[in-house]
This record gives C-alpha cells, structure tokens and sequence, in this order.
C-alpha cells in the first residue's frame, strides 16, 4: 500500500481514493484475511467448507442470506459469529463462482 493510499484510509476517506492510487495488495490482503476464516477439516462437518472450525457451513450461511434474512439477523441468531464470517462467506461463493469457462450441459 503507497504512503497516499493509507493516509486517505487512515482519514476514512477509502472511497474517495482515486483508483490509480488504489493499492491492490491491500485489496488482496484483505481477502486473504478473510478467506482464512473459511476452515476445511475432514473430522468437522464431512470435511465440507465451515466458518472457523465453528461447525456452521458455508452453504448454510448462504442460503440464510439467499432465504432473505439480513446479516444482521443471522449473527443474532448465531452469537458465535462475526460480521467478516459472512463477509468471508460472500467471498468465498465468489471465488467458487468465479470460473473462466461455462459448458453447456444439456
């Protein structure tokens, strides 16, 4: 991260940065940092994607959100959890998504 980009994060204003300033690493590690809460065990939950080895799987989060329930009532729901556990959650279906050829099946 340049010295400009941080001090325009630093006085809250991230979203004014102009993109040529923006520093991807920065971009990078934050999902790197999220994308760690996500936890692939082979003795928790078949081994499935699941938050922080919490036992709660990605898919279940998602289809909470898909259901229509906010974040908000989920982390109500599930005091365990912390608002980047969905945030990585998101990410993570994006990435999965996130592939460079599509077949047609039928």
């Amino acid at each position: 991260m340049t010295e400009e980009t941080a001090r325009w994060i630093s006085q809250g204003r991230a979203s004014a940065i102009p993109k040529d300033l923006r520093g991807l690493e920065w971009v990078r590690m934050e999902e790197a940092s999220l994308l760690k809460r996500i936890t692939l065990d082979p003795k928790i939950n078949h081994g499935k994607p699941t938050l922080r080895g919490l036992r709660y799987p990605v898919h279940v989060i998602l289809e909470l959100l898909a259901s229509g329930m906010t974040p908000e009532e989920i982390l109500a729901d599930f005091p365990d959890l912390e608002p980047e556990d969905i945030q990585a959650c998101l990410l993570y279906a994006t990435k999965l998504s996130d592939v460079g050829t599509v077949l047609r099946v039928a």
